[in-house]
């Protein structure tokens, strides 16, 4: 049996299209949880539109914002299968994901998840991005960083999820990378080398509050993944890896060229490796282009604020 989560807030014109993805399977879920997070706008109304055509869709409305990670616990708890995959509201599930994911714990010897590849797009571009990690990823994997991309590409068993303690509700953003972690302590990831998840990128999702969690969480994960770590070379190269993180982060996301630069450098100097020096380079290149064309853009959105 199959479980499907679905936490949504304020996606009343995304979210049939996740569900509908979720009900389209070709090994069809034997129920799609949808946990509306105190949407306040036509949501809940949405979904229980599909709930009367889509039998298999159960809505859970919460009375108030309580985040991903406890949204995605609810859903867990009152989930009746023994996998439960899930879906984020504004991404797409292609027709063969879960029947593709579910072979994998059949076939493999203490698997406790599965994933699969994704491409990323950008509303309103032509961008798409074709990613698929490799076939297993592994505790050491994650200690350098969550190359896992979304929680919607995860097919889980439900008892490992409970086993490790399900979501960090205390964390605002990279939960998922925090439930991987303890995940990958009691059994093996696997990666489906399909792509099978279309994964919606927004552009301006970076909120000043949004980036403050996400520096702020992103810490977290790492002093957490420190303490798991006691041979000194092993932790100089992860802290290296956060230095990268972080340069990426204030050189995509925050846009602060000198500390994407800095952090860059710090990266190189705990560890001068080939991806190191990737990371410099490309924050270098995406840094001097935020210098130059940073403020040509914001006087565009300044105009447009005017008008």
């Amino acid at each position: 049996m199959i479980s499907v989560v679905i936490p949504v807030r304020n996606r009343a014109r995304l979210v049939a299209r996740a569900i509908e993805s979720a009900a389209a399977q070709t090994l069809p879920p034997d129920e799609i949880i949808v946990v509306d997070d105190a949407s306040i706008d036509q949501t809940a109304d949405v979904v229980g539109r599909l709930a009367q055509s889509l039998k298999t869709v159960k809505l859970i409305s919460l009375k108030r914002n309580v985040g991903a990670a406890q949204a995605r616990n609810i859903g867990v708890e009152s989930a009746a299968s023994d996998l439960v995959a899930f879906l984020d509201s504004d991404d797409v599930w292609y027709p063969e994901k879960l029947s593709r994911q579910v072979k994998e714990f059949a076939a493999g010897d203490n698997v406790v998840a599965a994933f699969c590849g994704v491409v990323i797009v950008k509303p309103g571009s032509s961008y798409r991005h074709h990613y698929i990690p490799k076939r297993e990823i592994t505790l050491s994997d994650l200690y350098h960083s969550s190359f896992l991309v979304t929680m919607s590409c995860a097919l889980i068993q439900r008892a490992a999820i409970l086993d490790a303690g399900s979501f960090d509700e205390t964390l605002r953003n990279c939960e998922d990378w925090d439930l991987f972690i303890r995940l990958a302590e009691r059994g093996k990831i696997v990666v489906v080398q399909e792509e099978l998840v279309e994964y919606w990128r927004h552009r301006g999702s970076r909120l000043t509050l949004e980036k403050l969690n996400v520096l702020s969480c992103h810490k977290v994960v790492f002093e957490r993944i420190y303490r798991r770590i006691s041979d000194p070379t092993v932790k100089r190269k992860v802290r290296a890896s956060h230095e990268m993180r972080m340069a990426d982060i204030f050189s995509t996301d925050c846009i602060e060229p000198i500390r994407a630069i800095g952090h860059s450098c710090k990266s190189l100097l705990l560890d001068p490796s080939h991806e190191g020096w990737f990371n410099f380079r490309s924050v270098l290149k995406s840094s001097i282009k935020n210098v130059v064309y940073r403020p040509a853009l914001e006087d565009t959105a300044e105009q447009h604020q005017i008008q």
